[in-house]
C-alpha cells in the first residue's frame, strides 16, 4: 500500500510521487506542488512615492498585453512611442531572487527580459516588488516606495474612474443628454478631463462632439466579470484620440 508509505524518506508518500511521475525510491526526486491557475488581471496600477525621478516615470496604469512567451506582460497606456511595460518573472537558478517572483518595469526595446528563454531574462528598469512567493504575484502590495493594485474587470476599474460634471458612463464617459463637449482620457492618471456644456437646443443625435460617442458599443458585448482582450482595451483607452489630453502636454 503506497498511500502512507515513504520509501525514500523525502517527506512525500509513494502514492503522491507516483501520481506526479517522480521516482518514489529516489529522495532527490521530489513531487513539486502544481502552481494554482490564477486569473490574469485586466490592469495594474503602479504608484510611486519615492524620490527617484526615473522610477516616477514608471507610475501609471498598465493593461494586460500577453506575449507567447509570457502572459504576465502589461503595457502602460500613453507611452506607445517608447512603450513602458511591467512584467512578472521567476528568477533562474543561480541568479537574482532564485525561484522567487519579481515584478519589473522595462521598455519595448528590452521586452525580451520577460522571456524566460532569453539571455537577457530578468533585465529591465525598476523593481516595484521582488523576491516573493510566485503564488502571490497578483496580491496587492505596498511599501514605502511602491503601491501595486490589481484590477480584474471593468466594474472594479470603474470604481476609481469618475466622469466630469454633466457626463456619465464610467469607465467610458460621455456627455449626458442635452450637453455637448470634448472629453479626454488622461492615460497616465486614468482620469477623464474636459467639460460638457448645456445646450438647450441639443438632441441626442446632435451630440456629435463627444469624443467617445462611437466607442461605447463594445461595452454591451462584454459580460459582467469577463476580462476583455487587448483589442477592447485599445478601444477603451488608446483609441480615444479625439480630445485626448496627455499630462505632459
Amino acid at each position: 500500500d503506497n498511500e502512507d508509505t515513504d520509501d525514500d524518506g523525502d517527506g512525500s508518500t509513494d502514492e503522491e510521487e507516483l501520481s506526479c511521475g517522480t521516482n518514489s525510491l529516489d529522495a532527490n526526486s521530489v513531487c513539486e506542488p502544481e502552481e494554482p491557475n490564477l486569473p490574469i488581471p485586466l490592469a495594474i496600477r503602479l504608484e510611486y512615492f519615492g524620490t527617484n525621478s526615473m522610477a516616477e516615470q514608471d507610475a501609471g496604469f498598465y493593461f494586460n498585453q500577453p506575449q507567447q512567451f509570457n502572459e504576465d506582460i502589461f503595457m502602460k497606456r500613453g507611452s506607445v512611442d517608447n512603450g513602458k511595460f511591467l512584467y512578472f518573472y521567476i528568477g533562474h537558478e543561480g541568479g537574482f531572487c532564485e525561484n522567487q517572483g519579481n515584478w519589473r518595469t522595462t521598455t519595448s526595446n528590452d521586452l525580451q527580459g520577460a522571456n524566460p528563454e532569453s539571455e537577457t531574462h530578468g533585465s529591465g528598469l525598476q523593481y516595484p516588488r521582488s523576491c516573493f512567493d510566485p503564488v502571490d504575484r497578483y496580491t496587492n502590495f505596498s511599501n514605502s516606495e511602491w503601491n501595486i493594485t490589481f484590477f480584474y474587470d471593468l466594474s472594479s476599474l470603474s470604481e476609481i474612474v469618475s466622469c466630469p460634471p454633466n457626463s456619465s458612463g464610467a469607465p467610458v464617459c460621455t456627455c449626458n443628454e442635452g450637453y455637448f463637449g470634448a472629453l479626454g482620457f488622461d492615460e497616465d492618471t486614468a482620469e477623464w478631463v474636459g467639460a460638457c456644456t448645456e445646450n438647450p437646443n441639443a438632441s441626442p443625435e446632435d451630440n456629435t462632439d463627444n469624443a467617445t460617442e462611437n466607442n461605447t458599443d463594445n461595452l454591451d458585448e462584454i459580460e459582467d466579470g469577463e476580462v476583455p482582450g487587448f483589442g477592447f482595451i485599445a478601444v477603451l483607452v488608446s483609441l480615444l484620440a479625439i480630445g485626448r489630453i496627455r499630462r505632459n502636454n
